[in-house]
């Protein structure tokens, strides 16, 4: 059900993960994504397979909850798989008439499909141990030296973090309709393709509803408290980078530089087992 989404949800903790600054993790993502984009061998997913391990450990967020948050991801998972396995030429492994499926056609399915969980569970990391308060304080710092350009930063920071915010809102919204429909006789599991996406219509249409609604009262509250996002706003709590900070952006640096070094050995053809 929808409701097992847990992509954008905030989990309240007191770990390391949880305590790390919200700067500190954005731009501790950043460099994953750098990591992840530049991961070509063997060796290198091992590497960002075990950064994404341990950091999860460490943020004590549980299997049952990762498998939460992909289980309703695994159809476009297996689609990415099997597009590589079907469409991708080279040596044959299995051949039947003029179809074959291909030792590289399987490789790349693997690799595409490694990428994409591992690019989920790495982003989610941030949503699920920074509060939406410390994750906009972090957007907005990184956004503040555009404003010299004209760029609204404070007003792009909360438009991103009430997206973010809104995710698991409309998530349990969509659940909430989909239970009242199928109360009422709707059935979204039963015919071919067409008539399941006829089915959604009686669900997508209040969601809609509902979150332009969402969105309408949110504006009116921040109207009546006089909010203005062109003022320069000032912290409660001024986030300050301690130590665990820079052992965790060092630690994730070092993740960058071992990945792009197994990625140039593997292209120089110096002989090895995992490159």
């Amino acid at each position: 059900m929808l409701k097992d989404i847990t992509i954008g949800q905030y989990l309240p903790g007191n770990t390391v993960i949880h305590r790390l600054d919200a700067r500190t993790k954005i731009l501790a993502v950043v460099l994953f994504l750098v990591a992840l984009l530049c991961t070509q061998s063997l060796a290198s997913y091992l590497a960002v397979g075990l950064w994404v391990l341990v950091s999860l450990v460490l943020a004590r967020i549980t299997p049952s909850l990762v498998w939460r948050g992909l289980s309703l991801l695994l159809g476009i998972i297996c689609m990415m798989a099997l597009f590589g396995v079907l469409l991708i030429p080279g040596t044959p492994w299995v051949q039947m008439g003029s179809f074959s499926i291909s030792y590289e056609g399987l490789a790349f399915g693997a690799v595409a499909a490694a990428r994409f969980i591992l690019l989920i569970l790495g982003s989610s990391l941030l949503t699920y141990t920074t509060s939406p308060l410390r994750l906009l304080s972090g957007i907005a710092f990184f956004l503040r030296p555009f404003e010299r350009l004209g760029l609204p930063a404070n007003e792009l920071a909360l438009t991103m973090t009430i997206a973010i915010g809104f995710l698991p809102v409309m998530f349990e919204e969509a659940n909430r309709i989909a239970k009242a429909q199928a109360a009422r006789g709707a059935d979204f599991s039963r015919g071919g393709l067409i008539a399941r996406a006829r089915a959604l219509v009686p669900l997508f249409a209040p969601l809609v509803i509902n979150a332009f609604n969402r969105a309408d009262e949110l504006s009116v509250v921040m109207e009546s408290r006089c909010y203005s996002g062109t003022l320069q706003r000032t912290e409660w709590r001024t986030p300050k980078m301690k130590p665990a900070d820079y052992i965790a952006l060092a630690l994730t640096l070092l993740l960058v530089f071992g990945v792009i070094a197994l990625r140039v050995l593997g292209a120089l053809g110096i002989p090895g087992m995992f490159w």
